[in-house]
This record gives C-alpha cells, structure tokens and sequence, in this order.
C-alpha cells in the first residue's frame, strides 16, 4: 500500500473502533435468531475480509478490509463466547468451558501468524491472505450441522437489560476490558516496529 506508519495506526484503531458497536449489535443477532446462522455470517464476513486486504491496492479498499474484518470478529467472538458453557454442559463448570476456549484462542494467537508468516513467504502477499481466508469457512460450514439445544433462540433479550446494567459486576470487568483491550492492540500492533528501534 505504500502507507505510513500513521495509516497503520489508521487500520488498528479503526478495528478497535468498530468492535465496540459489533459486538453490541452482533449480542443481539446472537439471541434473536439461530446461533448457527450468527457463526456462517460472521466466517462469511471474515473470509470476505481476508480477500479484500488480499486485493486492497489503495488505503481505502485496505480500511473497507479492516471495517470487515472487525465486524466479522466481533460476530464470532460473540457467538462462541455464548455458546461455550452450553457446550460442555453436564460435564464441566463454566469456569473449565471458558479457560478451555482460551487455551484455543491462545494457542491459535501463537501458532496463526507463525503459519501466516511462512504462508505468505511461500505463496506471496494475496494467494496467502486468500488461502488464509479459506480457513476460515469450514467451521462455518461445521455450524450448518450442529444440533443442540443451546443453539436455540434466546426468549426476553432485553428484559433483563435493566438488571445487567445495574449489577457492579459488569461494571467491573467492562472496566477491566476497556484498559486491556487497548493494551493489547498496542502491544501488537507495535511489537515489531519497538523491537527493530532497539536493534532486534
């Protein structure tokens, strides 16, 4: 794209930007329709993501890439957040369902751009952003033949949503979130460029 490092910033923050308003919108289309629709739109939307910053060659196409990308997140993190417990549901605490997702959200966080960096080396900039937006489908099309209950709609969404603003603890790790999630893009957005300053 030939941008600066400010443009850069540009895309990191625009990402941090839109999840906000997704993830509210996308809690939402979790409990009004079927959990499985929710996971093929959000995958759709990430694979369409992945493709145009492939194909971006100017600064807008690569923010309408990153507009996509974030949205697209902010749909599947939602829905899989919301369907962890349930999924182990009789055998384990929630406490055990959600530290399990993590392991896998932690793991893919370390083995994902390592892949991702080897991929692009070997197939080039867009047949790898391609091929890694391909990826992202089969779960997708997995969640096409998931039956459970807990997938079912939600009854009553927002007759509960004066009593959920109104308990401190969500206050409290709203908190929490709003100082880590900067953090984290920061932190990794900036790693590299920090690193090549100091000589590494």
């Amino acid at each position: 794209l030939g941008i600066d490092e400010t443009r850069v910033g540009g895309l990191v923050s625009l990402f941090g930007f839109i999840m906000g308003p997704a993830i509210l919108a996308a809690g939402f289309a979790t409990d009004a329709i079927d959990k499985r629709w929710v996971i093929v739109v959000g995958g759709g939307v990430m694979t369409g993501s992945m493709v145009v910053l492939a194909l971006a060659r100017r600064y807008g196409q690569a923010l309408l890439g990153v507009l996509l990308l974030s949205g697209g997140w902010s749909v599947l993190v939602n829905v899989t957040n919301v369907l962890t417990a349930p999924a182990l549901q009789g055998t384990h605490s929630p406490a055990f369902a959600f530290n399990l997702l993590n392991v896998f959200f932690g793991l893919g966080a370390l083995v994902t751009p390592l892949l991702s960096a080897g991929l692009i080396r070997q197939a080039g900039y867009t047949a790898g952003l391609v091929a890694l937006a391909l990826l992202i489908l089969p779960p997708a099309a997995i969640a096409l033949h998931v039956q459970h209950d807990s997938l079912d709609p939600a009854i009553g969404m927002i007759a509960g949503a004066r009593d959920l603003l109104g308990n401190p603890m969500v206050w409290l790790l709203g908190i929490a979130l709003c100082f880590y999630g900067p953090l984290e893009s920061s932190v990794a957005a900036w790693a590299t460029t920090y690193l090549s300053d100091q000589g590494l």
